[in-house]
């Protein structure tokens, strides 16, 4: 009981600053204050270049902030608002709403000839992240795998890390899941079924 109340209390009272080696930092903050940062256009985990569509071109993929948000989100303000946009504009923008995000090569998970990539995303306020894996399929944008949580207990995370976080093994993907009872959040691997 003691690690859930202590959890929830760190989540409540921190947020994410990423640096230019890699790392994303949680750091406390104070809970009043907005938790938001804009994110810089020219950061490297805020573009990612892949074959989004498996047509054999590389496609740019970057976060961009669509619109601003107005006083505290946790007091009744407004967040801030981000979707992706690619290279090519045959690929919709994909909205991923609030908060600051980082994209994730992915590769082809599902072997149909297109790369998929992953948004790791921080929370309005606080430390339990989430990990979406996007592809494009039938001309839209759809969820590879759904959204899961990754609690950084408000410690640092590399993008290294990031990227072993879902991976193709054997013709199977899996996700390496956060064990929330272990103090120290050890990791599962779990298969995921993919959408047909």
């Amino acid at each position: 009981m003691r690690k859930i109340v202590l959890f929830g209390l760190l989540a409540l009272l921190s947020c994410k600053e990423e640096n230019s080696t890699g790392v994303v930092r949680s750091t406390p903050k104070d809970s009043t204050q907005a938790v938001i940062e804009d994110i810089k256009p020219n950061d490297k985990t805020t573009r990612n270049t892949a074959d989004y569509n498996g047509d054999g071109i590389k496609d740019v993929a970057t976060i961009v902030l669509t619109k601003k948000g107005e006083g505290n989100p946790v007091e009744d303000g407004t967040p801030d608002e981000y979707s992706i946009t690619f290279s090519n504009k045959k690929l919709p923008a994909l909205p991923i709403g609030c908060c600051d995000a980082i994209i994730i090569s992915e590769g082809d998970l599902d072997n149909d000839g297109a790369d998929e990539f992953s948004v790791f995303q921080s929370p309005m306020n606080g430390c339990a992240y989430t990990m979406t894996t996007y592809s494009f399929k039938q001309g839209k944008w759809q969820k590879l795998v759904e959204p899961f949580i990754i609690p950084t207990a408000c410690e640092d995370i590399s993008t290294a890390e990031l990227e072993g976080r879902i991976f193709a093994e054997d013709g199977k993907v899996y996700i390496m899941e956060t064990d929330q009872n272990d103090e120290k959040f050890k990791t599962i691997k779990t298969e995921v079924t993919l959408p047909h």
